[in-house]
């Protein structure tokens, strides 16, 4: 599933991209003028992992600097590099 941005984003591309195991990708942005993290809000599930990033963002100035224990302590894994994909049609993706 992806987010549609009608053009690519920096900040959101060179961001800290985590998925759960149902393949639900959030988003921290890096850089500043970001203040949310992207990702989905259909469950309440989702809504309380959003809190929680919220919380690890706040404490790393660089979202990619946060400790990959503490992203795997949430269940989530992290989305690597090279399969972060963006394109006009389908917004931000990742293989």
């Amino acid at each position: 599933m992806g987010m549609w941005y009608a053009e690519e984003d920096e900040g959101i591309t060179n961001g800290l991209w985590v998925e759960t195991e149902d393949r639900s990708l959030f988003i921290i942005p890096l850089g500043e003028g970001y203040d949310e993290i992207i990702g989905p809000e259909d469950t309440p599930e989702n809504i309380n992992l959003l809190d929680r990033l919220m919380d690890l963002w706040r404490e790393f100035d660089d979202p990619n600097e946060i400790p990959f224990e503490k992203i795997e302590a949430l269940g989530l894994t992290i989305v690597g590099t090279v399969l972060k994909r963006w394109n006009p049609t389908d917004g931000y993706y990742h293989a």
